[in-house]
């Protein structure tokens, strides 16, 4: 949980506001959980993406929803050929087990 109010108050400093479109593109793993539960914090929506979505279906899913981010890792950020959209590597994360922040006020 705290995490994931990490993770929305990083996303929501990179410009996110409640209602954006955000796609998410990650293999399975705890990354996965806690970035729906921090876009759900951060009141964005959620545009779930898959490794294996052939690149055209992947641009035509940012163009569709507008989504101007993709949150992704540095497993499935070589699957993105160049897209509209910023990317954000969950990876980068500085997972700080000390930083108790609190989930985002939206």
């Amino acid at each position: 949980n705290s995490r994931a109010d990490q993770l929305a108050c990083e996303l929501i400093a990179r410009g996110v506001h409640p209602g954006d479109a955000v796609a998410v593109l990650l293999q399975r793993s705890p990354h996965t959980v806690t970035t729906v539960l921090a876009l759900m914090k951060a009141g964005a929506v959620y545009v779930p993406l898959d490794t294996r979505y052939p690149a055209e279906r992947i641009r035509h899913v940012l163009a569709d929803t507008g989504a101007a981010l993709v949150v992704t890792d540095e497993a499935s950020q070589a699957e993105l050929a160049p897209v509209p959209a910023d990317l954000f590597v969950v990876d980068s994360v500085k997972w700080d087990r000390d930083d108790r922040r609190t989930a985002p006020d939206v």
